[in-house]
């Protein structure tokens, strides 16, 4: 967000001051492109330096295990029992 609050009134003086009125929707548009690509990315790499540093859970066979953190209540019950091979009493 303060990113934004730092391109955005630079690109409105910018627009309204040189660009003409036919090709201001073009500028904001490539801009916006330019402004949420930039943002995703860095999401992307802070997401997966995050991952990165956070420890798998893996079963005996290798495979994946969903992470109990994620999930809440009886959701989170369900994981567990998955993750530790227990059948659901039903």
């Amino acid at each position: 967000v303060s990113f934004a609050w730092s391109v955005w009134p630079m690109v409105h003086i910018f627009n309204f001051k040189y660009v003409p009125l036919q090709h201001r929707l073009l500028v904001t548009n490539v801009v916006a492109l330019g402004v949420f690509s930039y943002a995703t990315f860095v999401s992307d790499q802070t997401r997966a330096a995050a991952d990165l540093a956070s420890p798998l859970a893996v079963d005996s066979t290798g495979a994946m295990l969903p992470d109990p953190a994620l999930a809440s209540g009886i959701g989170r019950a369900r994981l567990l029992r998955v993750a530790t091979g227990q059948t659901p009493s039903i």
